[in-house]
């Protein structure tokens, strides 16, 4: 699906398919008409074939007339989205495999307010890069909450499905990190070519995006730390509980132990043994048993050990 924005008479237009008049195209799932299209515009072959290729590293390259800018976004889930941007003084191109969300608010946002176009198209890269990072707080924000669920589970019900689930939220939050650590350098990068393709009236605007970036990232960083140590903790919980289990079985084994090992003297074959003639001989045998069972049994209730 290609869109192309454009002011006319000082209203926003919105043309379905390719204008050449337009000052944002958005094309949103590469298919052959959407191929052929991005082939016309008379992008260097590399372009194309990175575009083709489809996942690419974050990165800007400087093709004299427009540059050409690679990022990720992450909207929904933990799969990442290679889109791409071709900017140039007069005009704005981007490009992804799926439609996204943040491309929708920003065109919400200049049918709102179209005089936003008089910016130039650095400032519609700022609105869609703004968009990006602002994807990532409900993100993390979701993550914290997992976070701290997992930290009042960790104490009273320990399990497997705890330690699974909190693997993989390290995981997200490794992706997130990842990601938004490339956004922050590619806003640091396009800041080298101010006056050139970016405006320095929108220097700020990109300033606040890097903000973000960085308070986002170091959030990712402490969520990653707090992970760490909220599962150091359940495996501290697993330990103690092991143990728990291990003195129980020790002691529980102390017990039968004493009354095992008379009963096995006794089961040896002799004829004379002590008691063993005497006609409650047996039941003085199972008190005795019984005592030292009991006797073990309290000394190990009074150490905590069952």
């Amino acid at each position: 699906m290609i869109n192309s924005y454009f002011l006319e008479n000082g209203k926003l237009v919105v043309k379905p398919g390719y204008a050449e008049e337009s000052q944002w195209v958005n094309i949103e799932g590469i298919g052959k008409e959407e191929f052929n299209v991005i082939r016309s515009l008379g992008l260097h072959e590399l372009v194309i074939e990175d575009i083709s290729h489809g996942k690419q590293r974050t990165k800007v390259d400087d093709y004299k007339d427009y540059l050409f800018i690679t990022a990720n976004a992450i909207e929904f889930d933990t799969a990442p989205i290679s889109f791409f941007i071709i900017l140039s003084k007069k005009r704005i191109i981007n490009i992804a495999s799926r439609q996204l969300r943040g491309d929708n608010k920003v065109a919400e946002r200049l049918q709102k307010n179209s005089t936003l176009f008089s910016a130039g198209p650095d400032y519609i890269l700022y609105l869609l890069l703004d968009s990006v990072a602002d994807a990532y707080f409900p993100l993390l924000d979701e993550v914290d909450e997992e976070i701290e669920d997992a930290e009042k589970k960790l104490f009273s019900r320990p399990s497997k499905e705890l330690s699974t689930k909190l693997l993989n939220t390290k995981r997200r939050t490794i992706l997130f990190r990842k990601n938004l650590v490339e956004l922050r350098d590619l806003v640091l990068t396009l800041r080298q070519f101010e006056g050139r393709f970016l405006n320095t009236k929108n220097t700020f605007h990109f300033q606040d995006v890097f903000d973000h970036l960085i308070r986002l990232s170091d959030k990712a960083d402490l969520m990653r730390d707090i992970i760490a140590t909220t599962f150091e903790g359940y495996l501290s919980v697993l330990s103690n509980n092991l143990n728990e289990i291990m003195k129980r079985l020790t002691a529980l084994t102390v017990i039968l132990m004493v009354p095992t090992l008379i009963a096995g003297i006794y089961g040896m074959n002799f004829i004379f043994l002590p008691a063993s003639a005497h006609p409650v001989g047996f039941y003085i045998i199972l008190g005795i048993m019984f005592s030292f069972g009991f006797i073990l049994f309290w000394y190990f209730k009074k150490k905590k050990w069952l």
